[in-house]
């Protein structure tokens, strides 16, 4: 195998293993995981996806302070606004991240995108229970 041959493998396998080791830490800026539970500090995380769409589809949280770390997908930017009370809680741009806090009473309420074009397929249940 050539210099060259070999330089190029250990770039493709070197650029593998960080791929694998970012998808294995989350790559997020609490370390929450993307599935809607919260992590050891209480955060929970909401993907903006770039085909519009939110990852999870709902969230289910207790009532009083929750941060919210909005993560958004690297082609799209988002916000989501919780439709009851018109509060946005947290907006980025391509492949940014925001943290913002919801603090809302026990109920149902519903979770927006109203970045223009969005709303249509960004909505999101988003149930909040005694905490």
């Amino acid at each position: 195998m050539s210099g060259r041959s070999r330089t190029w493998t250990t770039l493709v396998a070197g650029g593998a293993l960080v791929a694998v080791l970012a998808g294995c830490t989350g790559d997020r800026a609490s370390g929450a995981p993307a599935d809607g539970a919260p992590s050891d500090d209480g955060t929970v995380v909401l993907v903006g996806t770039d085909d519009l769409r939110w990852d999870p589809p709902a969230l289910e949280l207790p009532s009083g302070p929750v941060p919210l770390e909005l993560r958004c997908g690297p082609a799209a930017n988002h916000n989501v606004v919780i439709i009851e009370t018109g509060e946005e809680i947290a907006a980025c741009p391509p492949g940014g991240i925001d943290v913002g806090t919801v603090d809302l009473a026990p109920g149902a309420y519903t979770l927006v995108c109203t970045v223009p074009g969005h709303s249509a397929t960004m909505r999101g249940a988003l149930t909040v229970s005694d905490g």
